[in-house]
């Protein structure tokens, strides 16, 4: 649907989504995710060590079979456990469905710094 050349949601699937707003580098939120949109962001700005922490602390936040979004451009540090392959070339991970050992664990997220 558009409006005066936007984008707009239908209010039947708007009702049921909530953005947020929280700095990655201090916290996030308190919650699970079906889909994290994290573009031009941390796989741009930050150095590996604050990427990798930074990610780890969102992945742990990502539902299993859930979606991980980055830039196109954008690549993410190697062996980063927890998430397969769904379409790497246009940014998209999906979180393995069973955790594989080493993948983040909301309570294990210190392992990553």
């Amino acid at each position: 649907m558009c409006s005066d050349d936007s984008f707009v949601l239908r209010e039947e699937f708007r009702s049921s989504i909530e953005f947020r707003r929280a700095d990655l580098r201090v916290a996030l939120p308190d919650a699970t995710f079906d889909l994290i949109l994290c573009r031009n962001v941390v796989c741009t700005y930050f150095g590996e060590p604050l990427q990798r922490r930074t990610l780890g602390a969102m992945l742990a936040l990502l539902r299993p079979g859930g979606a991980f979004v980055i830039g196109k451009g954008e690549r993410l540090p190697r062996e980063l456990p927890g998430l397969t392959d769904w379409n790497p070339d246009s940014g998209i991970y999906r979180r393995a469905l069973a955790l594989e050992a080493g993948a983040p664990q909301r309570n294990e997220v210190s392992q990553w710094s």
